[in-house]
């Protein structure tokens, strides 16, 4: 019977992680998406081979055909390049929440005078909304602040959500240079609907051609 199936268990508890690491893809802790790239979606394939094949004659089976196809279900989401739009949607559910962080980084950092670019640990429960990092990095010069809020990291690309203090805040992320800074600039950087809020990409030395990798 499939409730005894070793194979069937690992499917089933395995569909339900894929699904929900994907839906909060880079959520839990940075690498989430090497995690299922590497390890989860591999070890599902081999497991559903060997579950049809062992199962083969018995698809016919209700219990055994639906865990086969909750199991390539899973699989085929997991591996839909939607990642950003994912994390773009957990902002727009949780703007409010982003935004009082922001305000209270800013307020705990407008003390320091002149150029600074620093890393700031949040607090509980600010810090759950990137508890994979548990902080943001920050660009003050002056009155404008550039705080940047971690996303998503995979193996040469870090995507942040960035709160802007001024118009000014975006020359801080594109020119740091030129205020001061021992740092390139953001190679792409993306308004969103609010003027406050940009999506910012950083690749290192690697170039993605796909933004969601």
């Amino acid at each position: 019977m499939i409730k005894r199936s070793k194979l069937a268990i690992f499917l089933l508890i395995g569909s339900i992680i894929c699904i929900l690491l994907k839906l909060l893809i880079s959520y839990l802790f940075p690498f989430s998406r090497l995690l299922l790239w590497f390890l989860l979606i591999p070890a599902m394939l081999i497991c559903l081979a060997a579950f049809m094949i062992k199962n083969g004659k018995a698809l016919i089976n209700p219990q055994i055909w639906r865990c086969a196809l909750l199991s390539i279900i899973a699989v085929v989401f997991t591996l839909l390049p939607i990642d950003r739009e994912l994390e773009l949607a957990r902002f727009h559910v949780a703007k409010g929440f982003f935004y009082s962080a922001a305000q209270n980084v800013e307020k705990q950092i407008s003390s320091a005078e002149g150029t600074e670019y620093g890393r700031f640990p949040l607090k509980f429960p600010q810090n759950m909304l990137n508890p994979g990092y548990g902080s943001v990095d920050y660009y003050k010069h002056g009155e404008s602040v550039a705080i940047l809020f971690p996303v998503s990291q995979s193996l040469s690309t870090v995507r942040y959500l960035c709160y802007l203090s001024d118009s000014k805040a975006k020359d801080l992320l594109e020119n740091p240079r030129k205020y001061g800074f021992n740092r390139d600039g953001f190679p792409r950087i993306e308004k969103l609907d609010d003027s406050q809020w940009m999506y910012v990409f950083y690749w290192g030395d690697i170039r993605q051609k796909d933004p969601n990798l």
